[in-house]
């Protein structure tokens, strides 16, 4: 599949997942694209717009105002673009892929913290993952490592990929480490254990927190 056939079949399955919304066509663009971008559903509930938000974001677009982009590439700068692959929401596809290429050997993952969960939970397609059933289970997760009960709950009841990242981020590197390792078993499955991993997860704010590979496992 070429990226932009991808890119539409993604929007098609987070159409119908979403299913009921409040959102007008507009807004819906900009919270799908969201969704598409971070694997978080939860903005479905956690996003408004102001009445006039989107009729001024284009007039200003339009007018020529400079506009500020957030791109994983750009941590990379000597890999050449041809060299990147959007996953989009899918895991096991682009690995496939990867592995019908002669010459391609290793692999680097790079994730926001929303889908990174997912793929630690070993699902090809992240969006077939319930935002509740992956907070279950980071959750089951957090307390295994830390025995922090109340720490687990709250992860379990956090409303949003981000709140239980706060909850982890910085004072639980270990519950990272893991989700980090999960992901790399997953994408070893995937791939047969025919290519080298390397699993970079992101925040919020396109930091790396983690950069690890199988050998650091």
């Amino acid at each position: 599949m070429t990226p932009g056939e991808i890119e539409g079949l993604s929007f098609r399955i987070i159409d119908q997942e979403a299913e009921h919304h409040d959102f007008d066509p507009r807004q819906w663009k900009i919270v799908r694209r969201m969704i598409h971008t971070s694997a978080d559903f939860d903005y479905l509930k956690s996003v408004s717009f102001h009445e006039k938000a989107v009729s001024q974001g284009i007039k200003a677009i339009q007018s020529g105002c400079t506009i500020i982009t957030d791109t994983t590439m750009a941590l990379f700068p000597d890999i050449i673009k041809e060299g990147f692959i959007q996953i989009g929401d899918f895991f096991k596809d682009p690995l496939d892929s990867a592995l019908a290429e002669k010459g391609i050997c290793s692999v680097t993952l790079t994730m926001f913290f929303g889908k990174a969960v997912k793929m630690a939970m070993g699902f090809p397609h992240t969006h077939a993952a319930k935002s509740a059933l992956t907070q279950e289970g980071l959750s089951r997760w957090a307390h295994s490592i830390t025995q922090d009960k109340d720490l687990a709950c709250n992860i379990r009841d956090a409303n949003t990929a981000r709140q239980a990242f706060g909850l982890i981020y910085p004072c639980h590197p270990a519950v990272i480490s893991h989700i980090g390792r999960k992901i790399i078993e997953s994408a070893d499955r995937f791939s047969g254990n025919q290519l080298t991993i390397r699993c970079v997860i992101l925040d919020f704010n396109g930091r790396p927190v983690i950069d690890m590979n199988r050998a650091q496992e």
